[in-house]
């Protein structure tokens, strides 16, 4: 059951790339679907999505979420599964925790050389 797993969850966050893509034009942003969590069931399934600039990642996330039962449908009649899981969208904030760590780390290295 866990190969199949992973197996909808790639399936399901190439399918979602693929859509967003090309319904979706948001111009000066990157936006990918870093990865897609399927509950064992397969009736419900959380996607990350990164989206660069991050200081538009809010406002992008909203307008995906009001556009999200099209999205939906087109994913049911594009994945061949007995049960299109029920997508809930969320931020991956891996990148922008990533970019505090590294600012964290210039700022040490720069107070301890000017010790």
């Amino acid at each position: 059951m866990v190969n199949r797993i992973k197996r909808v969850n790639e399936l399901i966050r190439q399918e979602l790339s693929r859509i967003i893509k090309e319904q979706f034009n948001y111009k000066g942003t990157l936006i990918t679907v870093s990865c897609v969590k399927t509950a064992q069931d397969l009736r419900t399934a959380k996607a990350s999505i990164s989206i660069f600039p991050y200081k538009k990642s809010l406002e992008i996330l909203k307008s995906l979420e009001e556009e999200f039962p099209k999205i939906q449908q087109i994913l049911n009649q594009s994945v061949e599964l007995k049960y299109i899981p029920k997508i809930k969208l969320e931020i991956d904030e891996t990148f922008e925790y990533g970019d505090k760590i590294e600012s964290l780390i210039k700022k040490i290295k720069s107070d301890n050389i000017e010790s």
